[in-house]
Formats: structure tokens, sequence, C-alpha cells
């Protein structure tokens, strides 16, 4: 029995030498292996190191890469794509406003294509799309659930002109509805108010990655807007303009200083509401303004003003959970709560 497993296994050694060696054509040149010809554990072994995205698309290159991608050690989270073509008037079928996406999604049998395997979600164009009333999308939404969707991509390109990138509130509203289960969200780059954010952090109890890179539009710097969001682990709010209004938080720790302004400014909060489970945080190039005219020569105008150090320093301090945080940290800074929190990686 021994003699037989040592004969395989030179057997499998000389399969693996021809393998890995280089091919001849005859003329002694020698040529590059390709991936398909890799036995399929080192294949699975190298996609482990791919983007998602990078998977889905080597999953197509043949029925080899497709039955590779399969392979139960890789996520198996696949990405649908919805691209929206708006009109002022509903012609050819036409998406044109949030009203007429809800009922798209039965009519075209969406929640069938997002069944499954196919859990995250690519939308593009929802800018295009007109405003509808919040009453008819809910009761809309009732019917047009996309319940196995976990990952909602919604961003725009940073390079495109803000007029181009404004969508209207009751667009991310409808789209909250239908989303129940959803755990990760990127609105990157989008215009937007607060409201839709809240609505998601209200309708989507599961959400534990959020991305709102480029931010302008009210977003709080406290983190207030997403206060309900319990297993809220990763946020990414790089070259974000965050709000702040003092007078609107009651019950935060800085109002002790409301007799001294300077101090007040050195009391700002960062995620405050949200910071017990957060284990990734990006506020990198972040600023923050306040549109109180009395205190504007203080606290800072629109476009905003630098996040104080030690509103850096008091949000890691707080964060139990963290173990990756980006930001404007001074090397001074970094240098301090590195000795003191080593299992924290900080990155600038």
């Amino acid at each position: 029995m021994i003699e037989n497993h040592s004969q395989f296994e030179k057997k499998e050694s000389g399969k693996r030498r021809r393998l890995l060696a280089p091919h001849s054509n005859g003329n002694s040149t020698s040529k590059s292996m390709s991936l398909c010809e890799l036995v399929i554990d080192v294949l699975v072994h190298i996609l482990h190191f791919l983007p998602k995205d990078d998977i889905d698309s080597f999953a197509i290159a043949s029925k080899y890469c497709a039955e590779t991608r399969n392979h139960l050690s890789l996520d198996q989270a696949r990405r649908g794509s919805i691209v929206l073509n708006g009109s002022t008037t509903p012609f050819n079928g036409n998406v044109w406003n949030a009203e007429t996406f809800l009922l798209a999604i039965p009519s075209r049998k969406w929640h069938e294509v997002f069944k499954g395997k196919r859990s995250r979600l690519k939308i593009s164009g929802l800018q295009l799309l007109n405003s509808s009333k919040m009453t008819q999308l809910t009761r809309l939404s009732k019917q047009s659930k996309l319940d196995n969707v976990k990952s909602l991509n919604a961003s725009f390109e940073a390079s495109l002109q803000p007029p181009h990138r404004k969508v209207k509130n009751s667009v991310l509203k409808s789209l909250s509805l239908v989303l129940p289960n959803l755990r990760e969200l990127d609105i990157s780059y989008m215009k937007v108010t607060e409201t839709a954010v809240n609505s998601f952090a209200k309708n989507c109890p599961n959400l534990e990655i959020f991305r709102w890179n480029g931010s302008d539009d009210g977003l709080r710097l406290s983190g207030i807007n997403l206060a309900s969001c319990k297993n809220l682990r990763e946020i990414y709010l790089e070259d974000a303009r965050l709000y702040c209004s003092f007078r609107r938080a009651a019950n935060t720790p800085f109002l002790a200083h409301q007799d001294n302004l300077e101090a007040l400014v050195e009391d700002i909060l960062v995620l405050y509401f949200c910071s017990t489970k957060l284990e990734r945080v990006s506020i990198k190039g972040s600023r923050w303004y306040s549109w109180d005219l009395s205190m504007s020569s203080l606290l800072g105008n629109y476009p905003g003003s630098e996040i104080p150090q030690n509103a850096l320093v008091d949000f890691v301090q707080n964060a139990p959970s963290l173990k990756w945080f980006r930001s404007d940290l001074s090397i001074k800074n970094a240098a301090t709560l590195r000795s003191r929190y080593p299992n924290i990686s900080f990155s600038r």
C-alpha cells in the first residue's frame, strides 16, 4: 500500500511539473502559461486577491472560468446592473420617475433576476428620474421588494460635474423602501440631502457599510443620521463637507462650553452617535461647516474648515472596535495614538 501511494505521488508530481513547465512549439521557443492551464486550487488562490468585479469578469471568459468562479471558498455574491433611461414622458417603456421605477420591478421581474447569488446591485441613471409623492411610493414598495439585494452601488464618478450628479430625494427614498436587507450602500459623489440617508438608516436596519465620499449636502459630522444603524461597521466619507449644528445638539457634551465659542470649536464631535461598533473609518480630506451665521467667523462657513486634531483624537479614543482609521491626523498625533492603540492601523 505504501508502494502504491509512493507511485501515485510520483505520477502526480510529474503531472504538476509538466503543467508548470514552459511549453515548446518544436523550435525550443517557450511561451507563457494561460490562467486556464493552472490547476484549479492554484487558480482559486489567485482569485482570492482580486476585487469582486474582476472575479465576475473572469467568470464570463469561459466555461472553465465560470466553474472556477463557483468554488465555495470564493465570495458567491454576484452583481447585476440596472441602467435607467429617463425621459420627461413615459414613452417606449422608459423609467422616468420614482413611481415608474417601482412599477418596473415586478413588471420586468427584476426581483427574479436578483435572486440567489446575484445580490449586488449597480444602478446607473438615477439623476435622470423625476420625483414622486412618497405616499404613492410607500404603497407601491410593498409589491416591489428586492429582498435578495445586500449591496447597492449608486455612486457617480468624481469627475462628473455637480449638476449632473443631483438625484431627487424621493428616488433614493424609494430605493430604501424596496431593499430591506441592504448591508452595503455606496452613494459617493451623489448630490442628495440628508433626508435620503435618514431613509436608508430607518428602512435598512442591517446596514453595515456606508460610503458617501464627496458628500456636500447636510450629512452630520456627529453621525446622528446613522445612529439607528446598530450594525454599522464601516464608514467612508472622504473629501466630504459635513454639517455641524451646535444649537440642535442639546444632548452632546460640548454645550458645557457654550459661553466660550473658541472652546466650542475644539469640542466638535466626529461620528459620536454611531461609533460603538465601527471597525473601519475614512474621513480623509473631509471638512465641516455651519450655517449658523452668528458663529460663522469662528465656526467656519461653506465650503468648510478642517476637522480639529483633538476631535479626530477623541473619536479614536471613543471607538472601542476601531481597527483602521484614515484621516488628516498630524504625524505627531498619529504616532501617539499608534503607541496607545497598537491594534489600530492609522493611514493618511
